[in-house]
């Protein structure tokens, strides 16, 4: 399995993008342009929301196992617990750490660790 999918129940997400902010309202062209720009062959959305959260896109790769049309973990783990936080859970492929700061997915907040020891330093150096 590669290292950018993480099961949970029955479903695979794509893990291990990089999260940017859409400069404009244009989310959707702005992932575009940014995925021609680095080469990456997947995108996930998050729009934004009337209360304020701008929206955003995550760029993935194909060689790291993401496919068109596959969820990205960290936007439905943001969705549903918003605000600022971090966590690490265990999924079928290891331990899925994911960072969330003022409702926004943090560049490097979305990543898939095979040793738990890593995961928890990720997690401590997010936390402290």
């Amino acid at each position: 399995m590669a290292l950018g999918i993480a099961t949970v129940g029955r479903r695979k997400f794509a893990t291990n993008l990089v999260w940017q902010v859409s400069p404009s309202g244009q989310v959707v062209n702005a992932a575009k342009e940014a995925a021609k720009q680095s080469d990456a062959e997947y995108t996930s959305i998050r729009m934004g929301t009337k209360s304020g959260r701008l929206p955003q896109f995550g760029l993935g790769s194909s060689r790291s196992g993401h496919t068109l049309g596959m969820p990205a973990l960290a936007v439905t783990v943001a969705n549903r617990l918003p605000g600022s936080w971090a966590g690490a859970f265990k999924v079928r492929e290891g331990i899925y750490f994911v960072s969330v700061r003022d409702d926004l997915i943090m560049p490097e907040g979305d990543m898939l660790f095979m040793d738990e020891v890593e995961a928890r330093q990720r997690l401590l150096q997010e936390i402290n």
